[in-house]
């Protein structure tokens, strides 16, 4: 056996690194307590169940070993079960040992299970075979085994086994015969073995860490750690673990040592020492500590260290005093005397960081001490087992839905969110996700924000709308998620639906109004929500009759006195009254939406006449809707009246678009006169034979209240009587309205009196007979001895009538005014007469000599013919070798003939096409 001083020597160069970590861990510990925000957990704890809880109850766990086919645990009655994963027992060891079981190995390939015992006893049990176990007794106890890693294949049956002080490996051959080596003794008894490869490491309570050669049969270094009697060796137990085939980590009280198994070199070995050297030695290529607090267990993981340690009672009283000086750290005594994991890493660099800490959920442990616990990791999983005597807590890697789990709880749901939606996860959805942020929303009162959230993340969760609800209604907040709850193909229970309505129509009238206006009246039971708005409208009508007598009674007895009482008094009834006439107002409005309301839902009942009944009391003008989306018009004809009151430009409209719904005859029985003759006056501008029946009517009403437009309609409408016309406008001495009636009677002379003696308008009567042109009229409007008349006329009759005549009735003596000027314009017109009458024979002549050079250049043009050409009659070319075989006649028709052909009648010839066709149109049209 050989001391390393090469490993010592590495000990006291990385002294300096030790001290320089603690220097590091502190300023970084100072740095996270200035850090207010939380880390993340590294892992997820769950507790060991099942089958295991039940073994626990009257048993305590002193050792534990993991495969990843099971899990073995020894207890202190010495007994030893093999688990699942889950908790169940598999296997069960229980008459082999009489003592605690203080340490059990398993094989690479998990088919053997080794045990030991204070009973000095030491049991080989084949896992999956039906096959009794191997026990051997030694006359120690046994502290610790392990199994050589293939041991299961091997031939000769290999492990090694510390008993007392003594560190023995043994083998048996094929006939059962055990083989013992020591290859360690009487340095203190062996605590811990670990065997690797072909390397064994272990320690004893002389503070001593070995390494042995199993393939050289040798020792190849021995390391020693501080020597102390304050801390004694059985509770404060050196921990040992494999890193990897050549490096170890070796760990004791509060000081961790990385160690590696190296080749020896030339360069390694002391040019003194001429005796030779093992092949291999131990280099530590890293020491630190754990800042306070004390080692329980120690495991590689993941390129990183996980400690399981104890803290200190200095370091416990330290946070303690701490917080007392500080008032914002909070401070939970039982949760700063919790064991802890922790994770330090980079496992292959000089210095270390801790990454990671948490307190571990453990049930009792007050009562635990360093070496009641125990950590082993299980390598294929990449998760921790913490034993307890009791209790054996799993540490899990976090996953992605353990990420979302902590950001939920740490209120940031933007971000699980997006993880959520960019990730496929196990156990959370967008919708699961979704659903817990609208009700965190809920919870920090955000109420609009969960409203409009819960429409992406409920969807149609019907349970989850109505829990969220629920929320509202205890809030009293139900308006606000009224605008987001489906209504479209998914929808809640009624209920629902009615307890958000019943909410408006209690606070916010209005509010009701819209949503009933808005929404489908499948939501929502008729009967029920009618029900309650006629509650609602009687308790109004109450209302406003309490507060109309309150402010008739105020009125009827005013304050008349003038003392100091009396002026307080009155003072106080002004204020009562204003209160009260706001209420009114206010109560007014309310009954107003209420009726509204009411009516909307009549008429998704499809009860129109309730509905138009209050429209119209309402004087509502959405009944013009009403009546036109649901084509009430001959269910509103009751109406009428009331509609034109309502907005006369809108019912007229309607009353004249629909004439095919709405007849005209009982539209005009429904109006008064003035409202018939607007009725009727729109029907006519429409269309001039729609109301021809009611023409007659019409021209009393326009005699009677719109005398304007009398002589227009007697003009266009040829629909009514004309006696009866005419007897109506006499009665009110309709003069032009009766020449009218006169003219279309036939009776031109009575009409042409009345122009000239009830209206004497001379132009009139001029155009008068100018229209009519008939010498009776001229004779009589001539025979006028009115000076005016004869002006007049002299002026405008041209060519109607002769001038002499007019001026031989002129009476003698009578003073003509103008007759001058008159004269002069006859003889002026007559003489421009004359003249246009030689232009216009001027501009003949010249057409006619136009017209007829043109038809003489025209006849006189060349006929073209070929030898194509043929004779209509004997259908012979009509020229033949291009020379002229007959006479040809061509006519100015254009067509041509051989002049035998033709049939002279005294040397006269004619076409024959065309006569025939000449004599065709003739007999035609006979």
């Amino acid at each position: 056996a050989i001391k390393d001083d090469g490993d010592n020597a590495a000990q006291r160069d990385t002294s300096d690194d030790e001290h320089e970590y603690e220097d590091e861990d502190d300023e970084d510990d100072e740095d996270e307590d200035e850090d207010e925000d939380e880390d993340e957990p590294l892992f997820k704890y769950s507790q060991l169940g099942n089958e295991f809880l039940n073994i626990m109850k009257d048993r305590a766990t002193t050792c534990f070993a993991v495969h990843t086919k099971f899990l073995a645990i020894g207890t202190d009655f010495g007994t030893i079960y093999v688990l699942d994963s889950m908790g169940n027992c598999i296997a069960k060891y229980d008459n082999i040992h009489g003592g605690a079981i203080r340490d059990i190995s398993i094989d690479t390939y998990g088919e053997a299970l080794g045990s030991c015992s204070d009973d000095g006893k030491v049991s080989i049990a084949a896992v999956f075979a039906q096959k009794s176990p191997t026990v051997l007794s030694f006359d120690r106890p046994t502290k610790t085994i392990a199994l050589a890693p293939n041991y299961a294949r091997l031939k000769s049956k290999t492990y090694v086994v510390g008993h007392g002080d003594k560190l023995s490996i043994v083998s048996s051959d094929w006939l059962g015969r055990n083989k013992f080596q020591t290859i360690d003794s009487g340095e203190g008894t062996v605590t811990n073995v670990r065997w690797r490869d072909r390397f064994i490491v272990w320690a004893n309570n002389a503070y001593l860490v070995k390494v042995y050669d199993t393939l050289t049969r040798g020792l190849i270094s021995i390391i020693q750690r501080s020597t102390t009697h304050e801390f004694r060796p059985e509770l404060y137990p050196t921990v040992i673990n494999w890193i990897d085939d050549r490096m170890f980590v070796v760990g004791w009280i509060d000081s961790v040592k990385i160690c590696a198994i190296k080749e020896q070199s030339e360069s390694h070995k002391p040019p003194t020492l001429t005796v030779n050297l093992p092949l291999y030695f131990v280099e530590i290529v890293s020491i630190f500590k754990v800042a306070d607090a004390y080692l329980s267990g120690l495991v590689p993981y993941e390129q990183k260290m996980a400690i399981l340690c104890l803290p200190t009672k200095e370091a416990v009283e330290r946070d303690r005093k701490e917080a007392e000086e500080d008032e914002d750290l909070e401070w939970d005594e039982e949760d700063a005397m919790r064991p802890q994991l922790r994770i330090i890493g980079d496992l292959y660099q000089p210095k270390k960081k801790e990454e990671h800490s948490n307190s571990l959920p453990i049930k009792n442990f007050q009562k635990y001490r360093c070496f009641d616990y125990s950590l082993v990791r299980d390598e294929c999983e990449s998760q921790l087992f913490i034993i307890t005597p009791k209790d054996i807590i799993i540490a899990k890697p976090r996953d992605l839905d353990d990420h979302v789990d902590w950001l939920i709880m740490h209120e940031n749901f933007e971000d699980a969110l997006a993880l959520v939606e960019k990730s496929k996860l196990q156990r959370h959805t967008i919708q699961s996700t979704g659903v817990k942020y609208v009700h965190y929303l809920t919870a920090i009162k955000n109420y609009n924000a969960a409203a409009i959230k819960a429409v992406k993340f409920l969807g149609q969760d019907k349970n989850a709308w109505e829990e969220l609800i629920e929320k509202f209604k205890h809030a009293q907040k139900l308006k606000e998620i009224s605008s987001y709850i489906p209504t479209g193909s998914f929808r809640l229970d009624q209920y629902v639906y009615e307890l958000i309505l019943d909410d408006y129509l209690k606070t916010d009238i209005e509010g009701f109004y819209g949503l009933i206006k808005t929404w489908s009246k499948d939501l929502y039971d008729f009967e029920t929500i009618v029900g309650a708005v006629n509650r609602e409208v009687s308790a109004a009508l109450q209302k406003l009759t309490t507060l109309n007598q309150q402010l008739q009674q105020t009125e009827d007895h005013p304050i008349v006195d003038s003392d100091q009482d009396s002026l307080s008094k009155g003072t106080n009834i002004q204020h009562y009254r204003a209160v009260w006439q706001k209420q009114r107002l206010d109560t007014a409005k309310q009954l107003r939406s209420m009726r509204a309301a009411l009516a909307i839902l009549y008429c998704q009942e499809e009860q129109y006449e309730d509905a138009i009944g209050i429209y119209l009391d309402l004087g509502h003008e959405d009944v013009f809707d009403l009546i036109d989306k649901y084509n009430l018009y001959e269910t509103v004809l009751k109406y009428i009246p009331r509609l034109i009151q309502l907005q006369e430009s809108k019912a007229m409209k309607m009353l004249i678009e629909n004439t095919d719904k709405m007849p005209i005859g009982v539209v005009v029985t429904k109006l008064e006169p003035q409202l018939q003759l607007l009725y009727l006056d729109k029907l006519f501008d429409k269309d001039h034979n729609i109301a021809k029946e009611h023409h007659e009517l019409q021209v009393e009403l326009y005699a009677e209240y719109e005398p304007k437009k009398l002589l227009h309609f007697l003009k266009k409408s040829t629909s009514y009587s004309l006696k009866k016309a005419y007897t109506i406008c006499k009665e009110r001495s309709y003069y032009p309205e009766m020449v009218f009636l006169l003219d279309r009677m036939g009776n031109s002379k009575e009409a042409l009196s009345i122009i000239t003696t009830e209206l004497r308008d001379v132009d009139y009567a001029i155009e008068f007979s100018k229209e009519k042109d008939e010498e009776e009229l001229w004779q009589q409007l001539v025979s006028l001895q009115f000076a005016d008349f004869i002006t007049s006329l002299l002026h405008n009759v041209g060519s109607h009538i002769n001038p002499v005549m007019i001026i031989e009735k002129i009476p003698p003596g009578l003073e003509i005014p103008g007759l001058r000027d008159s004269l002069v314009k006859i003889l002026q017109d007559y003489k421009l007469q004359i003249s246009l009458q030689e232009g216009c024979k001027k501009i003949l002549v010249n057409d006619k000599i136009s017209l007829f050079d043109k038809l003489t250049k025209t006849q006189r043009r060349g006929f073209y013919t070929d030898e194509f050409s043929t004779c209509p009659n004997c259908r012979r070319n009509l020229l033949l070798d291009q020379r002229l075989d007959d006479d040809i006649v061509v006519f100015f028709c254009r067509h041509a003939y051989h002049k035998d052909c033709l049939p002279a009648r005294e040397n006269e010839y004619s076409c024959q096409l065309c006569s025939n066709a000449k004599s065709y149109r003739k007999r035609g049209l006979r």
